[in-house]
């Protein structure tokens, strides 16, 4: 039997083949005690089966395996099923058998007349609420509901993984109605300042604000408890990441890029973004037909962009070359090339753009330490200001907005052609920096002559 970590993202994540009709589980240092999937009777057996909607199609049966002390013979019983009780309850209630059962008391008998308290309390709790006010449940309908807002799916993909990684091992059984600002409260200053995890708490706060919003639309809660909360508590509020890879790290990214144990796409991904600084949100709704060849730009519609506003991003000569070589690959495996499809997917269906799941695996190859996705943004507009590009421009670059009010009615150009030519400036420092790794040093930066820095280094070596 499979050993795992009985918690409440392990056991979601879980998966049955459909030839497979059910499997056990195990938790190393917890005799006896057995999770046990199986497919639902009248479920279709498929491949793929989204993490939230694991719960239509398994069930999922927490059962205590013993040796009779009367007997000496083997059994089980059941004693309840998960989420309804959970992982921390099924281990307690366990080991509360297993003494028991030392102790000449058989497990069978006690579960079968009366239960433990812990097991009546913890079945009664979940009879009472009813499936439509569970918050796994209100998260599923908020998915379901999401389409109709015309918002982008990839915001709802943040909301869900984030509800799932941190309030669903909390109160993904729970009734949504009896959950308190001062639990709320109590859930989002843990996750920040106990677990240390400041960004997630953030991210937790903002989906759990659109969570509650939508169930008192719905009728589900009468009240929403985050109600005018709209900034992040105050004990989880973050600094800005403000690194950036300076020069000789640039000349590192650049020539071990391809050595990075990542897809192919995401390698190329991130090539693009070190070139012109589109966030990786915007890369992955980039569509084949958007990228204008002939005038050397991709036209990005506003309902792609974070900011909603049409933008068009100027490509040097080595993006063009790197996109072409992309494509060569897509035409390659698929044999033709269609300009709906999406120009990076890690799906075999090219209509589906690579999902964040996967954009989050690229985060983990990190060649630098402290280094994500975001720094490479960060690095563009760094060192373009130190080489004097004006902030206006970088905003442009970053594809921010830059004028508001009235003005915003007569600049329909948003800088393109200095943002152009800076970009194409940063084109040329790349192709200085990936040969020269101080090519990027200004004569505003110091630096020790090579007789003292060789003193220095006999210091500490």
């Amino acid at each position: 039997m499979p050993l795992i970590e009985f918690n409440y993202n392990t056991i979601r994540a879980l998966r049955l083949l459909p030839s497979n009709p059910r499997q056990t589980y195990t938790q190393k240092g917890v005799v006896g005690l057995q999770l046990i999937i199986a497919w639902k009777k009248n479920a279709e057996r498929i491949d793929n089966i989204k993490r939230v909607d694991a719960g239509d199609y398994y069930t999922y049966t927490w059962r205590f395996r013993y040796k009779d002390v009367e007997t000496e013979k083997r059994t089980s019983i059941d004693v309840g099923i998960w989420p309804a009780i959970s992982a921390m309850d099924a281990v307690s209630i366990c080991k509360g058998l297993h003494l028991q059962n030392s102790m000449g008391v058989s497990p069978k008998a006690e579960v079968l007349s009366n239960r433990s308290s812990q097991i009546r309390d913890t079945s009664l709790e979940f009879k009472l609420t009813p499936v439509a006010f569970r918050v796994d449940e209100v998260v599923k309908r908020f998915a379901e509901y999401w389409p109709s807002t015309g918002k982008d799916v990839g915001t709802l993909n943040k909301y869900r993984s984030t509800l799932e990684l941190h309030f669903f091992p909390i109160a993904g059984s729970r009734d949504i109605r009896t959950i308190t600002a001062i639990e709320w409260d109590s859930w989002v200053n843990n996750l920040a300042n106990v677990a240390g995890k400041k960004g997630a708490a953030a991210n937790l706060h903002k989906a759990g604000r659109r969570l509650f919003s939508f169930a008192a639309e719905q009728g589900i809660i009468k009240y929403n408890p985050l109600l005018q909360r709209r900034s992040v508590l105050e004990s989880v509020r973050i600094e800005p990441d403000k690194r950036f890879l300076d020069s000789e790290q640039i000349h590192d990214f650049v020539n071990n890029v391809d050595d990075l144990k990542i897809a192919e796409w995401a390698r190329v991904t991130l090539k693009m973004i070190l070139m012109v600084g589109v966030r990786i949100e915007e890369w992955q709704r980039v569509k084949i037909g958007w990228i204008n060849f002939k005038n050397k730009k991709i036209d990005h519609p506003g309902e792609a962009m974070k900011n909603g506003k049409i933008a068009a991003t100027p490509l040097t000569d080595d993006a063009i070359d790197l996109l072409i070589d992309w494509l060569k690959v897509i035409k390659g495996k698929y044999g033709t090339i269609d300009k709906d499809w999406y120009l990076f997917t890690n799906q075999e269906d090219m209509l589906k753009p690579c999902s964040f799941a996967t954009i989050d695996e690229v985060r983990k190859d990190r060649p630098f330490e402290g280094f994500t996705i975001k720094t490479l943004r960060k690095t563009i507009s760094t060192q373009l200001q130190r080489q004097g590009c004006p902030p206006a421009v970088l905003r442009a670059i970053r594809n921010q907005t830059i004028t508001t009010g009235v003005e915003a009615n007569y600049d329909f150009d948003d800088l393109y052609h200095l943002k152009k030519e800076w970009i194409e400036k940063w084109g040329e420092m790349l192709r200085a920096v990936k040969s020269d790794p101080r090519a990027l040093y200004t004569d505003r930066d110091s630096h020790l002559d090579s007789d003292k820095a060789s003193v220095v280094d006999d210091l500490f070596s």
